[in-house]
């Protein structure tokens, strides 16, 4: 993604966790209500940005592949990969 698709991925970042903040707090409290403690609730607070940064990961590497030459489905070279999002 590199420098010029930075905004773009907090962006899309920022977008999920929006979701989550908004939905989380009656979340919470319902599991609170229904548990007693907030174990449970913490936990899900963290699914949403572990799920974007995978989705975000899996895209670049997507885009990486893609733009190198690589076939999808047949995986790339790591190195290439590499070398592409470095320089992306």
């Amino acid at each position: 993604m590199g420098p010029s698709g930075a905004a773009q991925a907090l962006g899309f970042m920022k977008g999920v966790m929006g979701v989550s903040f908004a939905a989380g707090p009656p979340i919470a409290g319902a599991l609170y209500d229904a548990l007693g403690d907030y174990f449970l609730a913490f936990l899900l607070a963290g699914v949403p940005p572990i799920l974007a940064g995978l989705a975000m990961t899996y895209i670049t590497s997507e885009a990486c592949c893609n733009s190198s030459g690589g076939r999808r489905g047949r995986g790339c070279d790591p190195h290439v990969l590499m070398t592409c999002c470095a320089n992306a």
